[in-house]
């Protein structure tokens, strides 16, 4: 089986996607159609305090309102916090209960090498994952680069002796060494 899996940006208190969002759903639903898959992947957390709304939820509701998908083609997942948990929860609870051999990960310009180091890294080694990426703004912006430097490093630093091959590893490598998942920023998973 066939995924493409869209990695949200940012919603509003109402639950309105921005326009970065927006524009890679718009390339994930080409992609969808491109690759002939057989389901569309939408992740994201309730991260807001002012809103019960899960960005998954979201993502998933503008395909269905706005694309004329089939909510059957549709799974989503509310666990991940970041492009880390991403790829753990999906693997754990989307691909796991699927024979899913290929991912399209559709993200943005300046996130698509780190998006596909992360997926490539904790993804089931038999799983083929490409990366697709929406043009941005951010491409060229020195902070954004910087953040996606850092970023990087501190993925690679986190994940330095974890057995990706592993759930259990990753997840004891989240629950124990990530600021998101071990209760230094989030709650404890």
């Amino acid at each position: 089986m066939k995924a493409v899996i869209i990695l949200a940006h940012w919603m509003d208190q109402q639950g309105h996607l921005d326009q970065e969002t927006q524009d890679r759903i718009r390339l994930a639903y080409d992609q969808f159609h491109q690759i002939k898959a057989d389901f569309f992947v939408t992740t994201g957390w309730n991260y807001r305090d002012d809103t019960p709304l899960c960005l998954g939820n979201q993502v998933a509701e503008v395909l269905i309102q706005d694309y004329g998908i089939s909510r059957q083609n549709i799974l989503t997942d509310n666990h991940a916090r970041d492009t880390v948990g991403d790829a753990y929860f999906i693997r754990k609870n989307i691909l796991s209960a699927y024979d899913v051999r290929n991912v399209v990960v559709v993200t943005s310009d300046y996130h698509a090498n780190r998006a596909g180091l992360i997926f490539r890294t904790l993804l089931p080694k038999n799983i083929d994952v490409d990366v697709c990426s929406a043009q941005s703004a951010h491409l060229h912006d020195p902070a954004t680069i910087q953040h996606e430097q850092q970023s990087t490093q501190a993925f690679i630093d986190t994940f330095r002796g974890t057995d990706t091959g592993s759930e259990s590893s990753i997840y004891n490598t989240l629950r124990h060494r990530h600021p998101f998942y071990n209760g230094e920023v989030f709650a404890l998973i």
